[in-house]
């Protein structure tokens, strides 16, 4: 990766985690850097080009930073999910915006779709795996179905803690998992 594609990206998550990605501008980004506008479309098709990147360099770097805990659980694959879990929620509570966008942007939606392949968002792919044991540690238990309902409890939980609603609790976690794959 040349040395202006690097600038704008991390140009582009500093301004995520600053003010989130919604009000981002291009034109902005380019301004902050000292680059035209057409220098920053030199390295990227559209802001969702850039959104998307920017969105695989955050699931790497948070990636590098859970798997280590997550993959030393993987003999208990439900410990490793939550493991997993509360890692996302701390993530959600010390970088909001970062993780908004890395959950919610519309550039990257068709990523989490069943049968999408997570090759290029290591974190993702992690989740699907670790989801993957479980499955095969409880036969009933569908791995795309499950994949949903732990996201999307996952978002939802960590909105609540995010907005100080709620507190992280383990013990929820574990419950909340128990639940989903059917077993106490």
């Amino acid at each position: 990766m040349n040395q202006t594609k690097a600038k704008i990206i991390a140009a582009t998550i500093t301004a995520i985690d600053n003010q989130g990605y919604q009000d981002i501008s291009l034109r902005q980004l380019a301004q902050k850097l000292g680059l035209t506008t057409g220098a920053v479309y030199k390295h990227f098709a559209n802001k969702d080009d850039l959104f998307f990147t920017v969105a695989q360099q955050l699931s790497n770097d948070l990636y590098q930073t859970i798997a280590p805990q997550v993959q030393a659980d993987m003999k208990a694959p439900k410990q490793a999910l939550v493991t997993l879990g509360v890692a996302l929620i701390q993530a959600f509570e010390t970088a909001g915006n970062k993780m908004d966008f890395l959950f919610f942007n519309p550039s990257i939606t068709a990523v989490y779709q069943p049968g999408a392949s997570p090759k290029d968002f290591p974190l993702l792919a992690l989740t699907k795996d670790v989801i993957a044991k479980i499955a095969q540690a409880y036969p009933t238990v569908d791995p795309e179905t499950l994949f949903i309902k732990v996201w999307a409890f996952l978002q939802g939980y960590a909105m609540l803690v995010r907005h100080n609603v709620v507190a992280i609790d383990e013990n929820l976690m574990i419950q909340t998992i128990n639940d989903m794959i059917g077993v106490n």
